[in-house]
């Protein structure tokens, strides 16, 4: 679905277009086993779809990953624990979007 929405913004109107990428998720809940595809899955479409339509790219997700990586505590970033994002969450995405923007 995002490819084609990518491609309509693309052919059809002269808007800049940012892709951003999901925050990380931690410890999947039971219930989203069966999901279609998992979360890096979906990360990789995004950058996959900002190469293809020559685009923008707020690679946030490559940042949460990063500061896990490096033992920095993302649970409290996360509004719920689990995948919404706290306050502090959202000011990385801002933080990652400005850096796209500038």
């Amino acid at each position: 679905h995002l490819d084609k929405i990518v491609e309509r913004i693309k052919n059809e109107t002269d808007a800049d277009i940012i892709l951003m990428t999901p925050n990380l998720m931690i410890a999947p809940r039971p219930d989203m086993e069966n999901h279609v595809c998992s979360l890096e899955e979906r990360v990789a479409v995004i950058r996959e779809l900002a190469v293809k339509y020559d685009t923008s790219l707020a690679d946030t997700y490559a940042v949460w990953k990063e500061y896990e990586k490096q033992g920095y505590p993302v649970k409290p970033m996360l509004a719920n624990g689990f995948n919404h994002p706290s306050e502090a969450g959202h000011r990385l995405f801002a933080k990652v979007l400005m850096k796209v923007v500038e």
